[in-house]
């Protein structure tokens, strides 16, 4: 494995580290946002 070949793969492995939690996050601010409409809706019911 050449020098090349590993700072490609050490670029990706950072890439994918940062992008991780963003995916997380994202994942989670849709789910809290469907269970706050959800839970308005049942408000607004009673």
């Amino acid at each position: 494995m050449n020098a090349n070949t590993y700072s490609e793969f050490a670029d990706s492995t950072k890439l994918e580290i940062a992008v991780g939690p963003l995916v997380f996050s994202e994942l989670f601010f849709e789910v809290s946002l469907m269970e706050i409409s959800r839970s308005n809706n049942q408000m607004m019911r009673r």
